[in-house]
C-alpha cells in the first residue's frame, strides 16, 4: 500500500506509515496526478539534463578554441559522459522508486493500479513497450490521459499503472470496497475425508436371573397360643403377683432460716415534664453559596475558570447574574439529556468508544483536553470543540490546522444529528447519541 501523504511503501500488517509516522489505513489513497503536473515533470527532467550539459560544455568550449583541436575532443567529451551518467541516474530511480527528479520535485510517483509500489518489470514494461505504441500512434495515445478518470495513457494502461500526487491531510479519497459474496451466517466445520465414524456398539444383553423360590404354603393349623398366668389356689392375688411400682421413700428438709425484713422504699421525686425541642434551622447563606451556579440564558451549569461568560452560548455574565440550581423558571421542561458517544475503530481494526462530557468536550493532542490523542500528530493541540446548547449539539473548530469535517465537508461551526462522521486529521469518527 502506497501511503497518500508522503508516497513511501508501507509494509504490509504495519499499523502506521514508516515516512509520516501516518496511521495506515487501507481505504485512503492518494489523488491522481493532473496532465499539466506530468509534463511539467518531464519538462523539468530535460531542462535538467541540457543545464548540466551546456554548463559544462560552453566554457570548455572557449578554452578549447586557444589550446587546440586535442583539447576540444576532450570539451566534447566531458559533459557527453556527464550527460550519459545523468541519464543512468534518472533511469536507476525511476526503476527502482518510480520517481525521476522531476517528478520527486513535483511530489508526483508512478505506481499500479491497486495503489501497490511498482515493480522493475511494470516500470520497464511502460517505458519501453508503452512508450514504444505510443510512438507509433504519433503521440495520441499520451492524449487518452485527457479521457478518463484515472488520467492513464496508453502506456499506463499497456503496464496497468497509474501516476499519483502527494496528498494534504483531509483531502486524500476512499477507495471503493470490493465487492465480495455473501456469507451464511453460519458454516459447518469442514469434515475430514479420512475421517472414520466409530460402530455403535448395540445395547448389551441382559442377563438371565434365577426365579425366585416358591414361598411356603401356610400350614392349616396354627400353634396354641401359650397358657394365660393363674394364680395358686388358697392365697391372695397381693402375695401371687408383685407390686409394679414401689412407694417411693419420704425424706424430711429442714426448714429455711427466716431472713430478715426488707427496708422501706423512699417515694420517687416528682418528674417535671419534657419540653419539645425546636427543629434546628438550616444556614441559608451557607446553602446559597455552596449551591452551583447556572446560566440565566441556557440553565447549563457554569465553570469556575470563565466567570464572566458562559462556556456553552457565550452568554455574558458581567450584566447579569448568574442563578442557583433551583431557581430557574418556573413552568420550564427538564429534558434529560445523554452524554453521546464518539465511536472510532483503531489501525489494528478495534472499536474505540469515547463518551463525551456535557455540557462541552474539548477534543486535541494535549492532556488537558477531555479526550487526548497525543499519537494524532495530524491533530492540533487544541483541535475542537463539542457543546451542547438547547438540546442541539454542535462541533466548532478552534483554529486548527487540519481543520473539521463533518460528513467530508469541511466546516468552522456545524450541528451534529446521530450517526454523522466526523473526521479530524487522520481520525475518523462516528458520533452517536443512542
Amino acid at each position: 500500500m502506497i501511503c497518500p501523504f508522503c508516497l513511501k511503501a508501507v509494509p504490509t500488517g504495519s499499523a502506521y506509515c514508516p515516512g509520516c509516522n501516518a496511521a495506515a489505513n487501507p481505504d485512503m489513497v492518494p489523488q491522481y496526478a493532473g496532465i499539466f503536473r506530468r509534463f511539467m515533470a518531464v519538462f523539468l527532467d530535460v531542462l535538467i539534463m541540457n543545464l548540466v550539459y551546456a554548463v559544462l560544455f560552453v566554457p570548455l568550449w572557449f578554452i578549447a578554441q586557444d589550446q587546440g583541436e586535442e583539447f576540444l575532443m576532450i570539451a566534447m567529451a566531458v559533459p557527453s559522459l556527464v550527460l550519459l551518467g545523468l541519464v543512468l541516474l534518472q533511469l536507476i530511480l525511476l526503476l527502482t522508486s518510480g520517481q525521476t527528479i522531476g517528478k520527486k520535485m513535483l511530489k508526483i510517483k508512478i505506481v499500479k493500479e491497486d495503489y501497490q509500489k511498482a515493480t522493475f518489470g511494470t516500470i520497464f514494461g511502460r517505458e519501453i513497450v508503452g512508450r514504444f505504441l505510443c510512438g507509433l500512434t504519433a503521440g495520441i495515445g499520451y492524449l487518452i490521459a485527457l479521457f478518463n478518470d484515472r488520467k492513464q495513457g496508453l502506456h499506463d494502461k499497456v503496464a496497468r499503472t497509474i501516476v499519483v500526487q502527494k496528498t494534504k491531510p483531509g483531502q486524500a479519497a476512499y477507495a471503493a470496497p470490493a465487492w465480495q459474496p455473501p456469507q451464511p451466517d453460519f458454516v459447518p466445520p469442514p469434515y475430514p475425508a479420512d475421517a472414520q465414524s466409530d460402530p455403535i456398539a448395540p445395547p448389551p444383553l441382559l442377563e438371565e436371573t434365577a426365579p425366585p423360590p416358591p414361598l411356603e404354603p401356610e400350614p392349616d393349623v396354627w400353634p396354641a397360643p401359650p397358657p394365660a398366668f393363674e394364680p395358686e389356689i388358697g392365697g391372695s392375688m397381693e402375695e401371687t403377683v408383685p407390686p409394679l411400682f414401689e412407694e417411693p421413700i419420704r425424706v424430711e428438709e429442714a426448714p429455711a432460716p427466716p431472713q430478715p425484713p426488707a427496708p422501706p422504699i423512699p417515694p420517687a421525686p416528682p418528674v417535671a415534664p419534657e419540653v419539645p425541642a425546636a427543629p434546628p434551622v438550616a444556614p441559608l447563606a451557607a446553602a446559597a453559596v455552596d449551591a452551583p451556579l447556572v446560566c440565566p440564558a441556557c440553565k447549563s451549569p457554569l465553570e469556575s475558570h470563565s466567570p464572566d461568560r458562559c462556556g456553552v452560548c457565550g452568554f455574558s455574565l458581567k450584566e447579569h447574574e448568574a442563578l442557583p440550581v433551583g431557581e430557574a423558571e418556573v413552568g420550564e421542561a427538564t429534558v434529560v439529556v445523554t452524554a453521546p458517544q464518539l465511536i472510532t475503530y483503531s489501525p489494528e481494526g478495534q472499536q474505540e468508544t469515547y463518551t463525551l462530557q456535557l455540557p462541552i468536550t474539548k477534543i486535541g493532542r494535549l492532556k488537558d483536553n477531555h479526550l487526548s490523542f497525543p499519537r494524532e500528530k495530524a491533530i492540533s493541540g487544541h483541535h475542537c470543540v463539542i457543546y451542547l446548547e438547547k438540546n442541539q449539539f454542535f462541533i466548532r473548530d478552534i483554529n486548527s490546522t487540519n481543520g473539521v469535517f463533518v460528513n467530508s465537508k469541511k466546516v468552522e461551526e456545524s450541528p451534529l444529528a446521530d450517526g454523522d462522521k466526523i473526521k479530524l486529521g487522520f481520525k475518523v469518527f462516528q458520533f452517536k447519541t443512542r
